[in-house]
Parts: C-alpha cells; structure tokens; sequence
C-alpha cells in the first residue's frame, strides 16, 4: 500500500484522524493531491529539526493545515482546518 492508498483509507475509514504525510519527496504534484485528499501536513523529512517540531505542533495542537513548502523553494502557507 502507498501513501495515497494509505491516506483514502484512513480518511475513508477515520475521517477524524489528523493525517500527516511525513515524505522525501519535494514534488508539488504529490503535495497537491495529498492535500486534496484531506492530509492536514505534509513535511518531507530533510526539514530542519525545529521547523519539523514546530510544524508538527500546528498540525496537531494548533489545527492548521502545514506544508513544508519552504523547502519546494516558495513561501509557506499556512491555513485554518475549514476555512
């Protein structure tokens, strides 16, 4: 099973799980449908330790949508679950 799969399952199954998608792949297709698909984060694991924590702590006690896009080479951003 792949990420995708992994992910459909999950939100299929557990839609009030918080998905994180914790990858190598800096590739902007692969974010883009991961996140349409519902994952709340998506950081790729050559992210610097802290920023890793930090985003992790949004994601999970702030309930906001992260991306690691700062290491896509574009500014991050960042949103509200719902909005």
């Amino acid at each position: 099973m792949d990420g995708i799969e992994c992910l459909k399952q999950v939100r299929t199954n557990h839609s009030n799980v918080i998905t994180i998608i914790l990858t190598q792949q800096a590739d902007m297709k692969f974010y883009r449908v991961l996140m349409s698909m519902g994952a709340q984060g998506y950081l790729l694991k050559s992210t610097i330790e802290d920023d890793f924590i930090r985003d992790f702590e949004k994601i999970v006690f702030d309930g906001e949508s992260v991306s690691g896009k700062r290491d896509f080479g574009i500014n991050q951003q960042k949103t509200r679950f719902g909005k």
